[in-house]
């Protein structure tokens, strides 16, 4: 009974902690929003408009672009923190677990926002 009981700890643990952590769009809102009140969701002018995930890579999931202190970010959410981190790579931007964070880099406005909303990093080998 005794080891049963550990066994059950045991992969409980184990299965804790190789969860891979992700955000959800409402945590990424309320995280953006908490840093800036004033952070704006963007709705696409029409159905062909808007993220495509056509235009990003393997894993895309949907995007969104939101307006930061009158600066646009785009904002696109793929299925791993792996797949994020290497379209990051490939564009030179930052991303935030399964978070790409795309037209970030070269905008003080936006580096300094990802960084402290999102605790974003800017993706290297």
């Amino acid at each position: 009974m005794k080891l049963s009981f550990f066994i059950l700890i045991f992969l409980v643990l184990v299965s804790a902690c190789t969860k891979e952590l992700k955000y959800d769009k409402t945590q990424m809102y309320k995280m953006g929003t908490k840093v800036e009140p004033t952070l704006e969701l963007i709705l696409p002018k029409d159905i062909n408009s808007g993220i495509k995930c056509s235009d990003y890579g393997k894993g895309c999931l949907s995007g969104v672009t939101a307006k930061v202190r009158l600066v646009e970010i785009i904002l696109v959410e793929f299925d791993t923190e792996e797949n994020a981190r290497n379209e990051a790579l490939k564009l030179d931007q930052y991303y935030t677990r399964n978070w790409l964070l795309d037209d970030v880099r070269g905008e003080p406005v936006l580096e300094s926002f990802v960084k402290q909303a999102f605790n974003a990093k800017k993706a290297s080998k």
